[in-house]
């Protein structure tokens, strides 16, 4: 009786790990549709993220402006370290801030304004960071 509960008891281990095993399936092939309907209802895009000292900041925009960008995100106040030093904006005494602007834009327009930041850089110091995104700007569910 003991040796049978045994190969019952693994008999229907064998089947919930089969039934989750099953589950664990639906669940990535049903994460695959999502992607696959997001990455079908977004852009493709280019995303800037341009890290300069705050007295630049003005002059970033208005390029970007002139580049025909004509939304971006700004974070003011931002620290860190770089090329050119410590960049403290809670210093009380000498503060240090940087800005961080974000956008993204199709690939046309990325070229475009790549060509009229990258000797405004030079200047500006800072970075300027271009990654591959796909933009949404809602979603229907």
């Amino acid at each position: 009786m003991l040796r049978a509960h045994k190969i019952n008891t693994s008999q229907s281990r064998f089947k919930l790990v089969e039934e989750l095993n099953q589950n664990f399936l639906k669940l990535f092939s049903d994460y695959d549709v999502f992607w696959e309907e997001v990455m079908n209802n977004s852009i493709a895009m280019k995303r800037f993220e341009v890290i300069v000292e705050i007295e630049y900041h003005d002059a970033l925009i208005e390029l970007l402006k002139r580049s025909g960008i004509r939304g971006y995100t700004v974070i003011k106040d931002a620290g860190g370290r770089g090329a050119r030093g410590l960049r403290n904006p809670d210093d009380r005494i000498l503060p240090d801030e940087n800005a961080v602007t974000i956008f993204a834009c199709k690939e046309d327009l990325a070229q475009k304004v790549l060509n009229e930041l990258q000797p405004a850089m030079k200047g500006f110091g800072g970075i300027c960071m271009i990654s591959d995104c796909h933009a949404q700007t809602h979603f229907d569910n």
